[in-house]
């Protein structure tokens, strides 16, 4: 019998896969890549996927679209970023589920207090990892 897969599912598999799939790379260089990845995964949830959409003037890394209505928008941080929770807040007026991806080394007890703090009512959904990458002199680093 074949078990149908959850999207937090799916996103961890996807995210662990392309973290063994790069080997050690920058975290911008991952960040794109799982964005990329994340475009591509809507399709199995009947959806379409977009990149950057844009609400409030701001970006939202990946939504996924059904009929042209935004059913997911998902936020890919390596930090602990309040920005991608003022967006949630505007997405969320249109009816659309969020998901936030950390990929942060930070502690758990740091990560759980930012939680409390930009998503009291806990309605956002949340994958961490920890994953280490190449350190870089400058943001955005990409290449040697």
């Amino acid at each position: 019998m074949d078990k149908k897969i959850t999207v937090p599912t799916a996103v961890t598999n996807l995210m662990d896969e392309l973290y063994t799939d790069l080997g050690e790379v920058y975290s911008y260089t991952y960040h794109k890549q799982l964005q990329n990845r994340l475009v591509d995964l809507a399709t199995q949830f009947n959806c379409v996927g977009e990149a950057e959409y844009r609400i409030i003037g701001k970006s939202i890394d990946v939504v996924w679209k059904r009929r042209e209505k935004v059913i997911l928008a998902i936020e890919i941080d390596r930090r602990l970023n309040e920005n991608s929770f003022i967006k949630f807040e505007a997405i969320k007026q249109i009816g659309s589920k969020t998901l936030w991806i950390n990929y942060s080394h930070k502690k758990a007890e740091k990560i759980e207090d930012f939680l409390k703090e930009v998503n009291p009512n806990n309605d956002t959904y949340v994958i961490r990892r920890n994953f280490k990458f190449k350190k870089t002199v400058r943001r955005y680093q990409d290449t040697d």
